[in-house]
């Protein structure tokens, strides 16, 4: 398969997390690999750049030992659809650097070793990476309208295709508007089913062709791929009917039920960039 299209990008955006906790139980959830320049660049593969793998606080917290799942690539750089690589991770848990903010739910994980650990056993991994690009600016998002079309990716209820191994892609739309803060925190609603294994799906307004902003201003021919946020939360309606906000449960044994809303929160994307530029300050690394 060669990737070319916007959409076909999206789909090898994300891998699929396993964490295993004490007592046996384990957490599936959702990642995604981000790029981040260290000199600057936006959306080119010049100069330096780290590469992190991203997801909610709450998928890997407490776990013993883990691992994720990526699709391989072939001869010619493209994904083989189907032949998956198992990437084992010990200590899971000790890897991973949350936000420093106890509210926002994101932690990072640096992976050159790991890629650099594949590579030297032959293992090639197809990845298209989010990039520190694809994060609009606050330009960019007052020009958003209140509610956007949206995509997000993931394993919801841990499925996907198991054949060719990719991930599942679902449609909703912005539930507030991006330019404010839910609740007075970072972060807005999309109005969307999310389930366990949605945990750290990666948002985005994905435009292909043409789309409209709010100014009702038609862009012919022109194609938007913004990187929102990432799924965290939802709500749900317990027995005795009162609303309650809940992390997403990320497969962790049996899950309660209860009555989703059809609703879930999002953590912005700002705050993936915030994560890592935390990592990478404690690291001593001077950023541009």
């Amino acid at each position: 398969m060669e990737v070319k299209t916007l959409a076909e990008n999206l789909l090898f955006s994300t891998v699929r997390i396993e964490a295993t906790m004490p007592g046996n139980k384990v957490s599936r959830g959702t990642g995604f690999i981000f790029g981040y320049s260290l000199d600057g660049y936006e959306q080119t593969k010049e100069g330096r750049w780290a590469f992190f793998l991203v997801t909610n606080k709450h998928v890997v917290e407490g776990s013993i030992d883990g691992k994720f799942f990526m699709i391989r690539a072939d001869g010619s750089g493209n994904p083989r659809l189907g032949d998956g690589i198992e990437v084992p991770v010990p200590r899971f848990a000790d890897l991973w650097y949350g936000h420093p903010e106890a509210n926002v739910d994101l932690t990072v994980m640096p992976i050159q070793w790991l890629v650099q650990d594949m590579e030297s056993q032959g293992l090639h991994s197809f990845v298209a990476p989010i990039l520190r690009g694809h994060v609009p600016s606050t330009k960019e998002i007052d020009n958003m309208d209140v509610t956007e079309e949206i995509l997000f990716v993931g394993y919801p209820n841990a499925l996907y295709d198991k054949y060719n191994l990719t991930p599942i892609v679902r449609r909703g739309t912005t539930a507030t508007p991006l330019g404010l803060d839910y609740g007075g925190e970072p972060k807005f609603l999309v109005d969307a089913s999310v389930f366990p294994g949605s945990s750290g799906s990666p948002v985005f307004v994905a435009d292909i062709a043409t789309y409209k902003d709010k100014q009702g201003t038609v862009h012919l021919g022109a194609s938007r791929k913004w990187f929102l946020g990432v799924i965290s939360a939802g709500f749900f309606i317990e027995d005795n009917g009162s609303i309650d906000i809940k992390s997403i449960p990320s497969m962790k044994g049996q899950v309660k039920t209860q009555q989703m809303m059809d609703l879930g929160i999002a953590e912005k994307s700002s705050k993936v960039v915030e994560a890592i530029e935390h990592y990478l300050r404690f690291r001593g690394e001077t950023l541009s």
